[in-house]
């Protein structure tokens, strides 16, 4: 703009129309709304003569796209992107500081300013990285040395080709081929770096504490440039605060008991007093991936009720992500296993999780309060039926996670009186019998189930246990129990719990 030689109220009556052209072409997204507006109120304070800096215009842009579009707040990419620009406004110029005094190359100066710049932004980034990710990659701005540079030929070259095609368009379609290579280059780029599967740090979602301690940490480090002893201060007080607030997430209190939603299969969070348990992991292990990693919990166990890939398919996904203390599975478990789930367990084994047995009539006593009885199995021999049985004790109120298992087991085993059950065999007509509930008298049953061909649950099952509440992840979502202040109290992610 500044080579065409124009007044700045002209570059504005030149500037807007392209931007509207940009995010009509792009369909609107959040984080390019912000970019253009930023650009928009820029240009515009300079046409009017008015005083301009990085955090009004910010601020400004913000505020305007709140007001047109409040849901956008709850936006990852506007998140995203405000905290990024966020962070190249306040410690950008720090950055800088620190290699001033260095001889003025243009060799060194450069790299170092392209450092900065992508250092900043992903320090401004962190928090919100964290909460929808979980994980914060350490080596992202050295790839973004290249990516940057590439993405905005790659942009300026598809505008040029788009508004070249309606004047010459035989040398619009002679340029794109260059844009392209160039995009397919980035892209290839992004997938190798990706392949590369460097450390990166594992972060609980913050609350909200913490990434308006972070905010504000970004925005009193702007004031360093001011020498102001109080910035320092301030700054480095919210920072640890935010990192103390991410990094040590309070437990919750009680006992929690949650039925993930993974579709047709079991996995069950169990947590007290800041240990957790994982009872079956589900078919493939994504959802409780992703809650543990939300949430920053380690695995002080897990309980396999049988090797079958609707409960253990999943167990892959975590090892190695998340941190397992032992596995217990049904005696000769690891012999008998389905080849997915058996190289789950193997893999485990070989990076030093311990794989234990438990048979009928073990017990444990577990950290958090908690008794674990196996009412069943007494050897697994690969059947639904050999399913391990636990029942969970805390305070009053007792758990029972039943596996795979039918009525013929269910006649053999000898019940405890039980407050909630987890179905088995995803409500099979084949389980879940009258004398067993008769036996077991629980007061509310949960069932693990999704879209399936087997009828599950089964309205035979449903008709048995009638007068009692059931609770179905594919009708709720995650089902959360909590037992607190001598009280059980049940709900649902979804609306429609009974």
């Amino acid at each position: 703009m500044k080579r065409l030689g124009l007044s700045p109220r002209r570059k504005l009556l030149v500037v807007l129309p392209l931007l509207a052209l940009y995010l009509a072409i792009a369909d609107f997204p959040a984080s390019m709304m912000r970019a253009c507006v930023m650009a928009a109120l820029a240009y515009s304070a300079t046409a009017l003569g008015r005083p301009r800096d990085g955090l009004s215009v910010i601020s400004a842009a913000a505020l305007l796209l709140t007001i047109i579009h409040p849901a956008d707040i709850f936006n990852p990419g506007f998140q995203l992107s405000f905290s990024a620009v966020l962070g190249i406004v306040c410690l950008y110029p720090l950055l800088q500081s620190l290699y001033a005094k260095l001889p003025k190359k243009k060799y060194l100066r450069v790299p170092l300013d392209s450092i900065a710049l992508s250092l900043s932004a992903q320090i401004g980034i962190i928090p919100f990285i964290a909460l929808h990710f979980h994980h914060v990659p350490v080596f992202t701005f050295l790839i973004n040395l290249l990516i940057i540079p590439l993405a905005a030929l790659c942009t300026v070259g598809g505008m040029v080709c788009l508004i070249l095609y309606y004047i010459i368009a035989p040398a619009a379609l002679v340029l794109a081929h260059p844009v392209r290579w160039a995009s397919a280059f980035t892209a290839r780029l992004i997938l190798g770096w990706n392949a590369l599967n460097l450390p990166a740090l594992r972060l609980p979602s913050p609350e909200i504490l913490a990434i308006l301690c972070m905010i504000a940490a970004l925005l009193l480090a702007s004031g360093f440039l001011l020498r102001s002893r109080l910035f320092r201060a301030l700054s480095a007080a919210f920072c640890a605060l935010a990192a103390l607030l991410i990094s040590l997430p309070l437990p919750e209190a009680g006992l929690n008991l949650r039925m993930l939603d993974v579709g047709q299969g079991d996995a069950v969070v169990v947590e007290s007093q800041g240990h957790t348990y994982l009872f079956d992991v589900g078919p493939e292990g994504q959802v409780p991936l992703q809650y543990l990693s939300a949430y920053g919990r380690a695995v002080d166990a897990v309980f396999l009720s049988h090797p079958h890939d609707d409960h253990v398919g999943g167990l892959d996904a975590l090892i190695g992500i998340v941190p397992i203390g032992r596995v217990y599975i049904p005696e000769n478990g690891l012999n008998t296993a389905d080849p997915l789930s058996g190289s789950a367990l193997k893999k485990a084994r070989e990076i030093g999780i311990p794989i234990i047995e438990l048979s009928q009539g073990d017990a444990l006593e577990l950290p958090g309060d908690i008794r674990l009885d196996v009412l069943w199995p007494r050897r697994w021999e690969g059947e639904n039926g050999d399913s391990m049985v636990t029942a969970l004790r805390y305070s009053d109120y007792t758990f029972l996670f039943t596996g795979d298992i039918g009525m013929n087991e269910e006649i053999q085993i000898d019940w405890p009186r039980v407050d909630v059950l987890k179905m088995a065999h995803h409500g099979s007509k084949y389980s879940t019998g009258n004398m067993f509930l008769a036996r077991a008298r629980p007061e509310a049953l949960l069932i693990g189930v999704g879209y399936n061909t087997y009828g599950h649950p089964s309205p035979d099952a449903l008709n048995r246990a009638a007068g009692r509440r059931i609770f179905r992840t594919d009708a709720i979502g995650c089902i959360h129990l909590q037992v607190l202040d001598g009280g059980l109290s049940y709900s649902g992610f979804l609306e429609g719990a009974r």
